[in-house]
């Protein structure tokens, strides 16, 4: 008896050729001009799109991009919400990146946009680029750093990666992880302490 192994979480069904044949016609439209192919995939309130095969000069064929996510809620100690991280774009595999600021080798450039808003009644909320971090899919964790574009570069822009903010207030951060190119992205978290850890977004 032959057994097979399936190891993905999606499963991909097999229809002999003949089956298809006997119960619809051929597709006579023409095929379309461009044969770049673009998935949107679901997945709860996060929408993922993958370029399968971008067109000559659109970037890497192993970047993606993520759409925006509901935002995560951060809680004091008394319970009481102080801020939400909304996150507004993801891209893997980022090489945009200025020149002497390359990942090491084997490793890829992991670039997450956030919005942070306070919701402090008293005082503000602080909030760093490195209170985030990325775990890849083998499990090991790395802190978000600021990176800059060869256009920041260029312009010689300077990036705020750090801020207090009052009662509705908001900033947007540019995270950059640096993660192994053969593990890849998996979860955003916001970690500012050792006693907090806030689940932000899925990655990959």
């Amino acid at each position: 008896m032959r057994r097979f192994v399936v190891t993905g979480a999606v499963l991909a069904v097999l229809v002999p050729a003949g089956a298809v044949s006997a119960t619809a016609p051929p597709d006579t439209s023409p095929a379309p001009a461009d044969s770049a192919a673009e998935t949107t995939i679901a997945a709860g309130s996060m929408v993922t799109e993958t370029t399968m095969a971008p067109a000559e000069g659109t970037g890497p064929a192993n970047t993606s991009e993520t759409g925006e996510s509901e935002p995560a809620t951060i809680y004091d100690e008394s319970g009481n919400p102080v801020a939400t991280v909304t996150v507004s774009g993801a891209q893997t595999g980022w090489t945009d990146y200025e020149e002497g600021n390359e990942p090491d080798e084997g490793h890829d450039y992991v670039q997450v946009v956030v919005d942070v808003a306070s919701a402090v009644t008293e005082g503000t909320f602080g909030i760093a680029v490195g209170d985030f971090i990325l775990q890849d899919q083998h499990g090991f964790v790395t802190s978000a750093e600021t990176i800059r574009s060869a256009a920041q570069a260029e312009a010689d822009e300077e990036i705020v990666d750090e801020a207090d903010l009052a009662n509705g207030e908001s900033i947007q951060f540019t995270l950059t992880f640096e993660v192994d190119a053969n593990a890849g992205p998996q979860s955003v978290f916001y970690r500012p302490d050792d006693d907090r850890l806030v689940d932000i977004t899925e990655i990959g």
